[in-house]
């Protein structure tokens, strides 16, 4: 009896990925613009975008070049790992990070927001796409009991043609930040393409590791810091890390001084600070700095936090600030405690003070969150 209970738990935990694995190719070959089947990698030119010296508009963007380096040793305290410079990869990274990194080079953040300036404000709402956490699974049985093979791309490429401003991506783009899945990630996005500025968060996935003491330093080699700010009509974007599971003093100050504006203010961080039970457990989220964050995006009058990390949809309002939850990039729907568990992307119109999401399931009608 035992058995026959637990198989009917299992059963029912995996049936709604089942299902949707077997309708997507339907409803992907009913839909008018539905995207083709992935085609194999594709080799990468040297250079989607080459910056051709100064534009004359003013790109403002500012980051910390590391806000790892008090974390990104073995142990607390510990001497960081080699910097990874942005113009180019120390001696002691190995030949395919290197490569990787060279490959890179169109996808750093500099760069994709190099484009966003050298584009006019738009005269309306300022509009923009966020897809959550995409890596597919570590282990052949998350992959098969929870996902839908494809679903990122599938969900990339629907946000890049809805267009708007940029699309950001809220962390985990793969399963471990190694050079071989950074390397299948860059073929994605090249099959894919930039019609839009595409933007990062990093996530604990993101990491050399996604568990324990890890470095970032690849992720950093390809794209950039993992934190900054810039601005886009009357709004000022802020990202910050938080992929090591915590937020110490030196991120707090920075955010501090990068939300000292007027402007309407976004934060992206990937996970959600660990007093929102309803969503971490109080186990799935960052746990170091959290309370001293969400008393800061109180005090600076932060119009949304988005976060992923869990692989759900839900909002909840804490200390006056709206934070959303957006984790169904295409990662695996793992069983929790958020009812709301389906692939997703999210659109966000920010006009003046007012701030609207629109969430487009993988499967299903769009709808107002």
């Amino acid at each position: 009896m035992a058995a026959v209970t637990g198989l009917g738990v299992f059963v029912a935990l995996a049936w709604p990925i089942w299902a949707q694995r077997a309708a997507a190719p339907l409803a992907s070959a009913a839909k008018p613009g539905a995207v083709a089947p992935a085609l194999p990698p594709a080799p990468l030119p040297p250079a989607l975008f080459p910056l051709r010296g100064e534009t004359g508009r003013p790109l403002r963007m500012f980051a910390l070049p590391s806000l790892n380096a008090l974390f990104d040793g073995a142990k607390p305290g510990a001497e960081p790992p080699p910097w990874y410079h942005p113009s180019g990869v120390k001696t002691q990274a190995t030949q395919a990070e290197r490569l990787v990194a060279q490959l890179a080079k169109p996808w750093r953040t500099r760069a994709q927001l190099q484009r966003l300036a050298q584009e006019p404000p738009p005269p309306g709402p300022v509009r923009f796409q966020v897809v959550g956490d995409a890596e597919p699974g570590r282990f052949f049985f998350s992959r098969w009991l929870f996902n839908v093979p494809g679903v990122f791309e599938r969900q990339l490429a629907a946000a890049q043609a809805r267009g708007g401003d940029f699309v950001i991506q809220l962390g985990d783009m793969v399963s471990r930040g190694v050079a071989l899945q950074y390397r299948g990630l860059l073929g994605l996005l090249e099959r894919v393409g930039a019609a839009r500025p595409y933007l990062t968060v990093l996530g604990n996935h993101d990491r050399r590791s996604p568990h324990g003491a890890s470095d970032s330093r690849l992720y950093q080699a390809l794209f950039g810091p993992p934190s900054y700010w810039f601005e886009r009509g009357n709004v000022r974007f802020v990202v910050v890390d938080s992929s090591a599971g915590r937020m110490t003093p030196l991120q707090l100050r920075w955010l501090d001084r990068a939300l000292d504006t007027e402007r309407t203010k976004i934060v992206f961080t990937h996970m959600p600070p660990i007093q929102l039970r309803a969503w971490t457990g109080g186990v799935a989220g960052f746990a170091v700095g959290a309370r001293e964050f969400a008393e800061l995006v109180e005090r600076r009058g932060v119009s949304r936090v988005y976060v992923g990390h869990v692989h759900a949809l839900d909002t909840v309002v804490h200390r006056g600030v709206r934070y959303v939850l957006s984790g169904g990039g295409g990662s695996p729907l793992f069983p929790s405690a958020v009812k709301r568990r389906f692939h997703h992307t999210l659109e966000v119109e920010v006009d003046g003070a007012q701030v609207r999401e629109t969430v487009h399931p993988l499967l299903g009608r769009p709808f107002a969150l």
